[in-house]
């Protein structure tokens, strides 16, 4: 144990104590993460109003200590071991939506640990608003989605966006546009900033989306239906691995085997939808993922590719141990030569 830093999270906690703000100590990633692996965080502060959030980061600045904000812990992957660094959440906010309609506009600001589902709920329930319902399924948080500007069947969630709040390294409060923030596909200039603090999202949708409520429960079961049938709902796992529409296609363009395989999956798809066989195309993805699996050369038994899909990687034996995922991830990087974008975050080197 490093002495050192076993003494400087206890100054924190003390710290903590006195001016009443919340924590826990040791948060261990293995029941927690949705990958079901990883170390066991120290220390995990949970402010519960942005007063406390911006006590914290002073705190820290001051005492130039490294933090850690996490989300809904769905998409990241951590080191084994104890880690030292302290975390950061904010699902502990309180009042964490507040809204008013202004000419024919609903204007709603949700805090960042809000939980996806929370939110597409919340504009279809009290609001009747359509347009983000194929977000339902993402079990991210709506900060995290911000970062990796999240989309899936059809919905987005800069869509409708406004305007976005953050506290920045310097402690400051600052405001985004939805012009500043350049969303891209799975892609956001937080991407490119550190030491930073989403804390509040403005949202603006016209009271046109309006629609009746069965309508928008048809659509959410739609989505629901399809994500049960075609993706990972089984094993652990964290979601899509790498940020892209077709991994398939994009590993056409690496190399031959992989623009074979391409043509060979949609050929053989094209086939069962037109003769209507949709129940043998889950068997078909299971036998394409072997062929792939071969390919990237992956034997592991314990993280491998989901049976549905390779661009998903689960915990097939639930293995308590983060570094296994992280050498075959590796093992794929070096395959793709960097030339599709990762979705996972990687926490390997944090203290």
């Amino acid at each position: 144990m490093d002495i050192k830093k076993n003494l400087h999270n206890e100054e924190i906690i003390l710290w903590l104590n006195k001016i009443f703000i919340s924590y826990r100590q040791n948060y261990d990633l293995k029941k927690k993460s949705w990958m079901r692996c990883g170390g066991l965080v120290k220390l995990l502060i949970e402010p519960e109003n942005l007063k406390d959030i911006i006590k914290v980061l002073i705190y820290f600045r001051k005492n130039k200590i490294s933090f850690y904000p996490v989300g809904n812990l769905s998409n990241t992957l951590f080191r084994d071991g104890e880690i030292y660094t302290p975390f950061i959440s904010l699902k502990k906010i309180k009042n964490n939506f507040i809204y008013e309609i202004k000419n024919n506009f609903l204007h709603l600001n949700v805090s960042a640990g809000m939980s996806i589902f929370k939110y597409v709920s919340l504009i279809q329930s009290k609001f009747n608003i359509s347009g983000q319902e194929g977000l339902i399924g993402i079990p991210g948080t709506i900060g995290a989605a911000i970062i990796t500007n999240a989309s899936s069947y059809g919905s987005c969630i800069s869509d409708y966006i406004d305007e976005v709040k953050y506290i920045d390294k310097n402690c400051n409060i600052l405001i985004l546009s939805k012009k500043q923030i350049s969303f891209g596909w799975r892609y956001s200039i937080f991407q490119e900033k550190k030491n930073f603090l989403i804390f509040e999202i403005k949202f603006i949708f016209p009271l046109d989306r309006k629609m009746n409520l069965d309508k928008i429960n048809e659509r959410v079961n739609e989505v629901r239906r399809h994500r049960e049938v075609f993706q990972e709902n089984r094993l652990p796992n964290l979601g899509s691995l790498y940020a892209t529409k077709n991994l398939y296609y994009d590993l056409s363009k690496i190399s031959f085997s992989f623009f074979f395989l391409y043509l060979f999956n949609l050929f053989v798809t094209k086939f069962f939808y037109l003769c209507r066989i949709h129940n043998k195309l889950l068997l078909f993805r299971k036998f394409l993922v072997k062929i792939y699996s071969i390919n990237f050369g992956i034997k592991n038994d314990k993280f491998s590719f989901s049976d549905r899909t390779i661009n998903c990687l689960v915990n097939k034996t639930k293995c308590d141990q983060s570094f296994q995922a992280f050498e075959l991830i590796e093992k794929l990087e070096k395959k793709i030569k960097g030339k599709i974008k990762l979705e996972n975050v990687l926490v390997k080197n944090i203290k």
